[in-house]
């Protein structure tokens, strides 16, 4: 009985794992916090907040998302060509230094409630951490753990697992962004902005390959 409750488990643990890859966390909520100057506990205030977000988030998908979906007629593919849009333009602003112009723009404004809201809700809640592929695999596996008839608490726990390690990632990063060089976040930044414009682009064509079969 425990061995059968396991198994899907863990399975779904590392695919959920994979696809929000709490480890590619680090760099990106360095480089999106950096140069901000931000105290340790504004920093631990976004981490707190995207960790509720994407989580509260995920929660709706794994509950509703298949009748959230349905009512409005909004297929899953839609979530892949709009995220991976979002992304694009993120990765845009990482390689080409944008972010640090926007940095710079922020450190004349003060730091209020809902400029640290904002950052926590876009882009690390969503789509770094519940993006459109987290958001779809959560659909699916709600839907597998139904059919199976696995207890949805216990089918969703992994889910919280590695929202939890996100969390733990984000918190790492938050206690070392004031001891990394400045080079060490350029180089990362833009490492990962191309990354990130590939992954981006795959959520792109994938999308529309499902949407215009013609593509294939």
């Amino acid at each position: 009985m425990l061995s059968d409750m396991l198994t899907p488990s863990l399975e779904t643990f590392i695919l959920i794992f994979v696809t929000v890859d709490p480890l590619g966390l680090i760099p990106v909520f360095a480089s999106v916090t950096s140069g901000l100057g931000m105290s340790k506990k504004d920093l631990r205030s976004i981490c707190i907040r995207a960790t509720l977000i994407s989580l509260v988030t995920l929660i709706i998908f794994w509950m509703f998302g298949a009748i959230i979906l349905s009512a409005f007629g909004i297929g899953m593919n839609s979530f892949r060509i709009i995220g991976g849009l979002f992304l694009i333009a993120i990765a845009y602003k990482m390689i080409f230094g944008k972010m640090q112009e926007q940095r710079e723009q922020n450190l004349d404004a003060a730091i209020n409630d809902e400029f640290l809201s904002s950052i926590a809700t876009f882009p690390l809640a969503i789509p770094m951490i519940a993006g459109p592929a987290t958001i779809t695999l959560t659909i699916f596996l709600a839907d597998k753990a139904s059919v199976t008839s696995q207890p949805q608490l216990i089918a969703f726990l992994p889910i919280v697992a590695v929202i939890l390690l996100a969390a733990l990632s984000m918190w790492i990063a938050s206690e070392l962004t004031s001891k990394i060089s400045p080079n060490i976040l350029i180089i990362h930044q833009k490492i990962f902005g191309l990354l990130l414009g590939a992954i981006a682009i795959e959520f792109v064509i994938e999308g529309l390959k499902a949407t215009f079969p013609i593509l294939v």
